[in-house]
């Protein structure tokens, strides 16, 4: 098992044993629930990513990859409900939801429509991964950077409309979510769109951080 492998199912583990703790201290919470299917959303995204690592079979690699990318969608979404209810509860714009889940859906299609987005995946003699996606990989890139953005958005409103350890409380949360958000995007987006795949293994170890802090929060404001 080399390092990229390795890190992934420690992070797999680190997290979901983490979440589980959260949850198992205030499961009756929404806003332990929203991080709980937050941080589901993480670990099917190293999970997607790993399996996708770790298979050597082409065609199992296309649906890993098919996977991965789902997973993706999901996460966005979840890190939305996440924001909507945190600290305390926000209305969403019903017609950016509506919107959102439009092109959500458009995306998911696509993602396993034949050679709509993902036309290829092959194993190249050094043991690498090489993708080949179509232009209409900015078609699954949009949903997931504007889920990002709104999500963003609205945790700004919330640190605005905020007072005392609550405003703290989301600033946090806003500093140590966009670890994650930003390497993410980075390794499983941009670098993706210009052909350069090797790092997309890595972006869910950066939830690791998020989940840690996000934990340590939420646990402190219990007690």
């Amino acid at each position: 098992m080399d390092l990229a492998l390795g890190s992934l199912i420690l992070t797999i583990i680190l997290t979901s044993v983490v979440a589980g703790f959260v949850y198992g201290r205030n499961p009756k919470s929404d806003i332990t629930r929203s991080f709980l299917l937050l941080i589901t959303g993480f670990v099917l995204w190293a999970l997607g990513e790993a399996f996708f690592y770790a298979s050597t079979d082409l065609k199992v690699l296309f649906i890993a990859d098919q996977l991965t990318y789902l997973f993706g969608l999901g996460t966005a979404w979840a890190l939305l409900l996440f924001a909507i209810r945190f600290a305390f509860p926000w209305k969403a714009n019903n017609f950016f939801l509506i919107l959102f889940s439009l092109l959500t859906i458009i995306a998911a299609v696509l993602v396993f429509y034949p050679n709509a987005i993902l036309v290829s995946v092959y194993s190249t003699p050094g043991g690498g991964r090489e993708i080949i996606h179509s232009n209409l990989f900015l078609l699954y890139m949009l949903p997931v950077l504007v889920l990002f953005i709104y999500s963003y958005v609205i945790l700004w409103k919330k640190y605005v409309n905020a007072v005392g350890d609550m405003r703290l409380l989301i600033k946090y949360v806003i500093i140590s979510s966009l670890v994650p958000v930003i390497a993410g995007s980075i390794l499983s987006l941009g670098l993706l769109y210009f052909g350069i795949d090797q790092y997309q293994v890595y972006g869910p170890i950066f939830t690791l951080f998020f989940t840690f802090s996000v934990a340590y929060l939420l646990v402190r404001s219990r007690n």
